[in-house]
């Protein structure tokens, strides 16, 4: 075989570059400035930023609801006297609707627990866990009408503990009749748009 040792070598010299321009450098292109419409955020994105920030505000709100809720709960189940009247610090304007609770005498457990759920309803998601709220609530109330039983001037009455599930099985059966018809007319409006794609193509 030939002996390639002594065949000598080329070596690869890298490409020269183009000449360029007279003062050796290359023309550099004028720098466009972004649109207005670039800097603006789209539509859809807005409203799911707000979304998001609604949805935050009303975690918030219904905490402070709840918090307030079961205090005042307590505080009037506790004191020596059911009449709401002799609440040295509500505000004028609250003085018609303790008129009528204390008129109604039962009947104030079915708006009051119903109120006492709401910002549960909307704080926790799915029915799972709105049940096992309301079985909590309703355990809740009837812990404090047992405590009356301990309080000379207040009396332990079943009505009240019936009439504070009544509350509860309203504002749970609201939410969960709105939940599933929300589910339905999204499962209508998916399927009504599948059906315009395939009757498109």
């Amino acid at each position: 075989m030939p002996d390639r040792s002594n065949r000598p070598h080329h070596r690869a010299h890298p490409a020269k570059n183009p000449p360029s321009s007279s003062s050796g450098h290359r023309p550099s292109r004028p720098k466009t400035k972004p649109s207005r419409r670039e800097h603006r955020p789209s539509l859809l994105r807005v409203v799911h930023l707000a979304w998001i920030a609604g949805g935050h505000c009303l975690r918030i709100a219904s905490i402070g609801a709840i918090l307030f809720g079961v205090i005042a709960a307590v505080y009037l189940t506790v004191r020596t006297s059911s009449s709401t009247r002799t609440i040295p610090w509500l505000p004028d304007w609250v003085h018609p609707i303790s008129v009528w609770m204390d008129h109604h005498g039962y009947l104030q457990n079915i708006p009051a627990y119903a109120l006492l759920a709401l910002p549960f309803m909307t704080l926790f998601r799915g029915s799972r866990a709105r049940a096992q709220i309301v079985g909590t609530l309703a355990l809740f109330a009837t812990v404090l009408e047992a405590i009356q039983y301990f309080i000379p001037s207040r009396f332990c009455e079943w009505q009240d503990v019936a009439l504070s599930w009544v509350g509860l099985l309203i504002t749970w059966g609201s939410f969960e009749a709105f939940a599933l018809s929300t589910k339905r007319l999204r499962q209508f409006l998916a399927a009504s748009a599948q059906e315009y794609k395939m009757l498109n193509r």
